[in-house]
């Protein structure tokens, strides 16, 4: 379990290394911070492991004041029975026997520790989870930008291509090619912005947030 938290911690802090090489700033980390701070807080996942956590500490906490503040004695008897007037009877021995509740019942070891590391893990997937969902989305942005100005490019091509083709300097299929490349330019324009889309609703799903929250929170970090 340690492992795997700390895998996911280096994971986290390769990713961060990444979003910056990517080209990420600051203060796009600085979002990426506040947006897994809220979803470490709303993830079901984390809150179940908090409270086993918690729930743990409380039972072990209690059982070791409980362990303290208690001594118990068992005392019996055995051997043959002495016949005694009126009927009553006197064991010839009797045995005590004290048993050391504390020494039995501390020998289970906690699940505090495995517990912790259960929560960090959980923690550390929710923010790793959130960072590469901000990054796909930064990524499909920049992507649709660089299709909008190939859409620039290629309707500008096209407008001077129709210019010459009525002035006669060029040809039907100079034309035509012109207008593929601005329709060809407008399709990539709009996948990119489906993609766009989906990835924003994925890190909003990730993080558990409306598309409120996130443009609150875009517009509060600086």
């Amino acid at each position: 379990m340690k492992i795997l938290a700390l895998a996911l911690t280096l994971i986290c802090l390769v990713s961060s290394a990444a979003a910056q090489s990517f080209g990420l700033t600051d203060r796009d980390l600085r979002i990426v911070r506040a947006l897994a701070d809220l979803a470490v807080d709303r993830s079901s996942a984390v809150r179940s492991a908090r409270r086993e956590l918690e729930t743990a500490k409380q039972a072990e906490g209690f059982g070791n004041q409980l362990l303290n503040n208690t001594s118990v004695t068992i005392s019996g008897s055995s051997g043959n029975l002495a016949q005694l007037p009126d009927g009553q009877v006197n064991p010839n021995f009797s045995v005590s026997v004290s048993l050391n509740l504390t020494g039995l019942l501390k020998s289970e070891p906690s699940r505090v520790p495995e517990l912790e590391a259960k929560l960090q893990e959980a923690e550390s997937r929710v923010r790793a989870d959130t960072l590469n969902a901000y990054i796909q989305w930064w990524l499909a942005a920049q992507k649709a930008e660089e299709l909008a100005d190939a859409v620039d490019t290629a309707t500008t091509e096209f407008k001077q291509v129709e210019a010459r083709f009525k002035a006669g300097t060029a040809t039907p299929a100079d034309l035509s090619r012109a207008r593929d490349n601005a329709a060809r330019a407008n399709n990539d324009l709009r996948t990119a912005n489906t993609k766009v889309i989906e990835t924003k609703y994925t890190l909003i799903r990730i993080c558990n947030i409306t598309s409120a929250d996130l443009e609150r929170i875009i517009k509060e970090t600086k």
